[in-house]
């Protein structure tokens, strides 16, 4: 299962982001994806350490291969990546990019609600 939401601004990963050389721009959203998954693969004879190491450090590398190469095509450097992409934005990125914004937008809290609405009255005195 996937579970994208908005990540909080306390998160441990971003303490341990904060803390290396790589910094977030500033009023950047960021995304916290969680991924869960259940495996049993029903193989007696494979060492459940290895099975561990799999799940754990292996699909960990692929997805931070994957967020590298996002961060590149994004940045130019990957022009066929992108070219790609362009061909499909409308079946399929447009709508992506569509559900992201549905599930991570900033949530209007009440403190924004008031704002708006004396901004409002202001305007109209």
């Amino acid at each position: 299962d996937f579970l994208f939401r908005a990540c909080p601004k306390d998160h441990a990963a971003l303490q341990k982001t904060n803390a290396s050389k790589s910094k977030y721009p500033e009023g950047e959203q960021l995304i916290l994806l969680t991924f869960v998954m259940s495996v049993d693969p029903h193989i007696v004879f494979v060492p459940q350490s290895f099975m561990n190491f799999a799940t754990r450090t292996a699909i960990g590398s692929v997805w931070k291969q994957i967020l590298r190469i996002s961060e590149e095509v994004r940045e130019g450097q990957r022009l066929e990546h992108a070219a790609l992409i362009a061909q499909k934005r409308e079946e399929l990125y447009d709508w992506v990019e569509e559900r992201a914004k549905l599930m991570t937008g900033p949530a209007e809290t009440a403190k924004d609600k008031l704002d708006t609405t004396e901004e409002t009255a202001v305007e109209e005195t």
